[in-house]
């Protein structure tokens, strides 16, 4: 994980939704792929990169 990355999920953490973080973290932190989150979560790719997404806009 980047830096600032980093420094913007200390900011602005406490402001996600719990599946945000929780997708944020698996991707960023255990770097699992969106398929691999998916099959963990029990939802679709695309509905862990439309999660990621929002989260990422979130934060920068």
């Amino acid at each position: 994980m980047d830096l600032h990355f980093l420094r913007l999920w200390d900011i602005y953490n406490p402001l996600l939704t719990e599946t945000q973080r929780e997708v944020t973290d698996l991707y960023f932190n255990c770097d699992l792929s969106l398929a691999e989150i998916a099959e963990q979560k029990g939802c679709s790719r695309q509905s862990v990169s439309d999660t990621l997404q929002k989260a990422r806009r979130l934060m920068e």
